[in-house]
């Protein structure tokens, strides 16, 4: 209601976060979401802007309660191994995400060692996010909030729950 209607309006009002000479990093996006936020940041003389790409996502294994993969940065370097403790396929996009900051952050200055990213990726949690509270069976906790947080917990649930009994407790 605020943002607006279609991708591009809301990319629009979203890219108002844009500064002069920043970096811009983003997650993948449909073509017309980065067409705007390539507009923005020229308009705004932004430093750079660059996308995480599923692309450069290798050797991904999924889990409920770890995921392990490895990511090749726009700027070449490549992580391998790394590990996050957050569920749901989207939490992978995240995590290139931060590794993309993090190569920003490196090319400005900033001293961030490996094996801190490292620690910090797989440290990351996110109370009420297919939050795990049991086990045997499976107990989880999510509060999709919106209706893409509704489609992304339906996916994991699709995901990792394939074939398998679901009861669902709901409150709307």
């Amino acid at each position: 209601a605020f943002l607006g209607n279609t991708l591009s309006e809301i990319a629009e009002k979203k890219a108002g976060i844009i500064k002069p000479g920043a970096d811009v990093v983003s997650t993948w996006q449909p073509e017309e979401v980065q067409q705007v936020l390539n507009r923005e940041a020229g308009n705004k003389k932004a430093e750079k802007i660059l996308f995480a790409s599923r692309d450069r996502l290798g050797k991904v294994k999924y889990g409920l309660e770890k995921q392990r993969f490895d990511y090749g940065c726009a700027s070449g370097n490549v992580y391998r191994r790394m590990e996050i403790a957050l569920a749901g396929t989207v939490q992978i996009d995240n995590a290139a995400l931060a590794l993309e900051v993090v190569e920003c952050l490196k090319e400005r200055g900033f001293y961030l060692p490996e094996d801190k990213v490292r620690k910090g990726l797989f440290q990351t949690k996110w109370p009420g996010r297919l939050e795990i509270i049991a086990k045997k069976p499976y107990f989880l906790v999510d509060g999709a909030h919106n209706e893409d947080a509704a489609k992304r917990l339906a996916q994991a649930i699709h995901f990792y729950f394939t074939n398998k009994k679901i009861v669902y407790i709901m409150g709307i």
